[in-house]
């Protein structure tokens, strides 16, 4: 993703804190059940309490920037996620279109994730990406998000929404 330092950092920060404030709630770790596991975060129960919210929902508490962004292409399936073709020596990470989900909640969950992961892990260079003068919106947009799930866990109405008690 060709993204700049100044929305790129922002984001970053936004999102760790999101998933160190995730961490604190039982709800949404995911457990192996096999002893000790890593610490990571269970985002189909992320997914599940943006849905389970009250209104506002998740989406009414969004720009319409971002919520164009995500949820009104027609073939939503962006962001595109980084998935490994190929075989043996000729393997190679692509990025291929992957629909979101259809639910509206764990659509704009899932594309803030996917965000993260392309950026993070996926790659920063433009070489990687077919529509390089978008990347910035979509950090832009799952940067938004982002802050919003953190808000909302760190007063724990999505810890309460996945716990059935939105």
């Amino acid at each position: 993703m060709s993204v700049s330092d100044d929305v790129a950092l922002p984001f970053f920060k936004a999102f760790a804190e999101l998933e160190a404030a995730l961490k604190q709630h039982a709800c949404f770790l995911r457990d192996r059940g096999m002893g000790p596991t890593p610490a990571f975060i269970n985002w189909e129960s992320v997914r599940q309490a943006a849905d389970n919210l009250r209104a506002p929902t998740l989406k009414e508490r969004l720009s319409p920037e971002t919520v164009g962004r995500i949820l009104d292409d027609p073939a939503r399936n962006r962001p595109r996620r980084q998935e490994v073709e190929g075989n043996g020596t000729a393997k190679r990470a692509v990025f291929n279109d992957y629909a979101l989900p259809a639910n509206e909640a764990a659509a704009l969950v899932e594309a803030a994730y996917r965000v993260r992961n392309n950026l993070f892990h996926g790659s920063k260079e433009e070489c990687w990406t077919d529509n390089p003068d978008d990347d910035e919106p979509f950090v832009k947009a799952a940067h938004e998000i982002a802050t919003i799930l953190l808000a909302l866990t760190r007063n724990h109405d999505l810890p309460n929404a996945r716990l059935g008690n939105p």
